[in-house]
């Protein structure tokens, strides 16, 4: 709630993303429980340090009880005075989990086709709806493709982007692949805006606000990306670590003093994947705003 004040103070807003980890849990952070999943497929790499484990298949009623606990977390987010909650169902977490064919393998109505796979992710939003009201802004952030051999396609994000927004769903945000994916996703070697079209492909068939991401650090390429009809909105995250005026910057005309990301992953992913305190190669400012100021030389 104080970081929510403070950023209503400065005039802008504050959302929240919520996520249930789901098999990249790890029994070490959860009291020696094991983690649960759609279906018991072990994670086949290494998370947060931390090497995968054979997840636990959910039971229904835990299904129920996942639903009524996210539905009181945005509870708790709407008291706090946060502005928007967007749901995360993409990078493998669980609600991509049982979206996706890979890892759902469900043989009851939770699985197996796509409208069964999809019937958690709806009846989230149902059971927010039910805590919150239907006004309450709730978006979700979903993988349009998870660019791995048999798994979620593009065809099968914009049935779920309609299926989203008919249960009343006011945005939707896209990304590609996810954690076990074979195409790399942010590193320099992406081209800057390559996912665009995953973005694009699913405001073709929403009538929604449609957020496009990755590897988007430049403010001329954002601009095109909205008068192009490509999305409604770009979001920016990497780019406002190491130049946290990247907005004001190219809102008066100054893109050439934008400090830009190179997309090296080194301060942020990667110590954000060993459990330590993020910082930047190209801003020295990062996590360490309070100890370290800028003056004039004499």
């Amino acid at each position: 709630q104080r970081l929510v004040d403070v950023a209503h103070q400065h005039g802008t807003k504050r959302g929240v993303q919520i996520a249930h980890i789901g098999k990249y849990a790890h029994s070490s952070l959860l009291g020696g429980e094991q983690p649960v999943s759609p279906s018991a497929i072990q994670a086949n790499l290494t998370v947060h340090g931390l090497p995968g484990e054979m997840p636990r298949e959910l039971a229904i009623p835990e299904i129920k009880l996942i639903q009524r606990n996210i539905a009181n977390t945005v509870k708790r987010a709407k008291g706090a005075g946060v502005d928007i909650v967007e749901l995360n169902a993409c990078s493998g977490y669980l609600i991509r989990e049982f979206l996706s064919p890979i890892t759902n393998k469900r043989p009851d109505e939770y699985g197996c086709s796509l409208e069964n796979r999809m019937r958690f992710l709806l009846a989230f939003i149902g059971k927010i709806q039910e805590t919150v009201g239907k006004d309450y802004p709730l978006m979700a952030r979903i993988s349009a493709n998870e660019f791995l051999p048999e798994g979620h396609t593009p065809d099968e994000s914009a049935i779920v982007a309609q299926a989203l927004e008919k249960a009343g769903l006011h945005a939707i945000s896209v990304v590609g692949g996810g954690h076990e994916t074979m195409v790399p996703l942010s590193p320099m070697a992406v081209p800057r805006g390559a996912f665009v079209y995953l973005a694009q492909g699913i405001k073709n068939v929403v009538s929604i606000p449609v957020i496009a991401s990755a590897r988007i650090n430049d403010p001329v390429m954002a601009e095109n990306i909205l008068r192009d009809d490509r999305a409604d909105f770009v979001a920016i995250a990497r780019a406002l670590l190491a130049d946290p005026d990247f907005p004001n910057k190219a809102k008066d005309g100054r893109p050439d003093d934008i400090r830009p990301c190179v997309a090296c992953n080194q301060g942020c992913f990667d110590l954000l994947f060993e459990w330590k305190p993020i910082t930047c190669l190209m801003n020295p400012l990062v996590g360490c705003e309070k100890e370290r100021q800028i003056t004039p030389a004499a």
